[in-house]
């Protein structure tokens, strides 16, 4: 019987922490596959083709595009207003240029493969 309950409480913890790992083992990938992962979580990895603050629109989106400049990006990672403060002063003029990799869930936005990023601790710099 106590073998049973320690079975049962074992299963329990890992059942617990699974989201956990699976959370830290997210999938890396090159921006390119970034639209046939919508709806996952994944570390997409590449260099920024170019950034923008979109200042005048609702929620104040910085995008920070790979793979090719907007219009024609194959991914981008968005930084809303309420979350700009938790890169500095210009998100924009931090990421440009840079090799890095960000970790998230994919979605859609207009189309195109978008990781929304509150904070640093989602985005590992390469150079």
């Amino acid at each position: 019987m106590f073998f049973k309950a320690c079975g049962l409480t074992v299963g329990l913890f890992f059942f617990l922490l699974s989201p956990c790992l699976a959370a830290s083992s997210a999938t890396s990938i090159e921006p390119a596959q970034a639209a046939a992962m919508i709806g996952k979580r994944a570390t997409v990895c590449g260099k920024v083709a170019n950034t923008y603050y979109s200042c005048f629109v609702s929620k104040k989106p910085t995008f920070i595009n790979f793979g090719k400049p907007y219009p024609e990006q194959v991914f981008s990672i968005a930084i809303l207003a309420e979350d700009r403060g938790n890169f500095g002063d210009c998100p924009e003029k931090l990421f440009s240029g840079r090799d890095v990799c960000v970790t998230g869930l994919i979605e859609s936005y207009k189309g195109k493969p978008v990781i929304r990023v509150k904070d640093q601790s989602q985005v590992k710099w390469n150079d």
